[in-house]
C-alpha cells in the first residue's frame, strides 16, 4: 500500500464517497471527508498549533496527521473518537461532528503545495503515521502553549509599561 492508497482508505472509511474524493485530489481541491466516524478535529490557532508540535515532538508523542489551515489561521489535529472535551480552552476547538477538507496526501507544507482551498499537510496521512494523535496529549500540550504566550504576552507588557521585565 502507498501514501496515496492509504489516505484514500482513511478517507473512504470515514465515510467519504471514494470518487468524491479521487476527483476533488486529481483537479487539487481538498476532499470534503467526514468528522465523527473515526476522529474528531483537535483545532488551534496557528502559534498555539506550532508551539503544540514542537512540544510533543520534543515528548517523542508520535503525532497522526496534521493540517494547516491558513483560511481559518488554524491547525488541526486528529484524534480518537469517543474522548469528551475535558476541559474548554482558549484558542482550542474539538469538533466532533461536520466535515473537514483533505488534500491528497502530497499536498504538505514541506512542498509548497497547497488545496484550492489552501489547506496543506503538515504531517501527511503516511503510511508510517498513526491514525491520530492522543487527545490528552493535545490538551496537555495546548494547555502548556496558552501558558506559555501568556507568559510571553505579559512580559512585553511589563516591558512596553515598565521598562522591566515581569517578576514572577
Amino acid at each position: 500500500m502507498n501514501h496515496h492508497d492509504r489516505a484514500l482508505n482513511w478517507a473512504v472509511e470515514a465515510g467519504a464517497d471514494e470518487a468524491e474524493v479521487r476527483t476533488a485530489w486529481v483537479t487539487g481541491r481538498a476532499a470534503e471527508v467526514p468528522i465523527g466516524r473515526l476522529w474528531h478535529v483537535f483545532r488551534v490557532t496557528v502559534p498555539i498549533g506550532q508551539a503544540m508540535i514542537d512540544s510533543l515532538s520534543e515528548r517523542g508523542t508520535t503525532l497522526g496527521p496534521v493540517l494547516f489551515c491558513p483560511a481559518r489561521a488554524a491547525i488541526e489535529f486528529l484524534t480518537p473518537c469517543g474522548h469528551r472535551q475535558v476541559q474548554p480552552q482558549p484558542t482550542v476547538r474539538l469538533a466532533t461532528t461536520g466535515h473537514i477538507r483533505w488534500p491528497a496526501p502530497d499536498v504538505t507544507v514541506p512542498t509548497g503545495r497547497h488545496a484550492v482551498c489552501g489547506r496543506s499537510w503538515i504531517v501527511p496521512p503516511l503510511i508510517t503515521v498513526p491514525r491520530h494523535t492522543p487527545l490528552p496529549d493535545l490538551y496537555r500540550a495546548a494547555q502548556a502553549s496558552v501558558r506559555d504566550h501568556a507568559a510571553a504576552a505579559e512580559d512585553l507588557m511589563d516591558k512596553a509599561v515598565f521598562g522591566r521585565a515581569a517578576t514572577r
